[in-house]
């Protein structure tokens, strides 16, 4: 079983697994020994799977461009910050570990959508009433002469 296995066996059982000064330090439910004897026993492995975790903490992945350039794509040493690579270009090609590069996030919805022409019959079908003013484009006849404006109709 791998160090992620054992680590993951480990904390389900109630284990505090941590490291400090390079020592594998151990807490956990004495009726489970064997389990401790086992991280022991793979010490090297679940250290380097600590160690990784908590770089992922410490240096987590950018989620948004560079907040100077604008710029999407970003890389970083072995274990390390990640930098812009319009900002802060690598010294040489040697030196990079790791790239990526963001995905910006989708527009935040507007409010308004177009809606189908089936899909407003099926509407007036079930009773549906817009709201007063509201407007959807006719897609066939396009531009503002193309816009109706849909609402209940006058009381008056």
């Amino acid at each position: 079983m791998g160090g992620v296995a054992l680590l993951a066996q480990a904390r389900t059982l109630g284990f505090k697994v941590a490291e400090r000064d390079g020592r594998l330090i151990l807490r956990g439910p004495i009726q489970h020994q064997g389990v401790a004897q086992c991280l022991l026993d793979a010490k090297s492995e679940v250290l380097a799977a600590l160690r990784a975790e908590a770089d992922r903490k410490m240096f987590p992945p950018p989620a948004e461009r560079c907040r100077h350039c604008g710029s999407r794509a970003f890389w970083r040493r072995g274990r390390g910050h990640w930098l812009c690579k319009t900002c802060h270009p690598a010294p040489y090609r040697g030196a990079v570990a790791q790239e990526r590069e963001v995905v910006d996030p989708p527009p935040a919805a507007s409010g308004w959508w177009p809606i189908a022409e089936n899909v407003r019959e099926a509407l007036d079908r079930l009773g549906w009433e817009p709201v007063d003013g509201v407007e959807f484009p006719d897609d066939h006849e396009g531009g503002a002469a193309g816009r109706r404006t849909r609402g209940r109709p006058d009381a008056g």
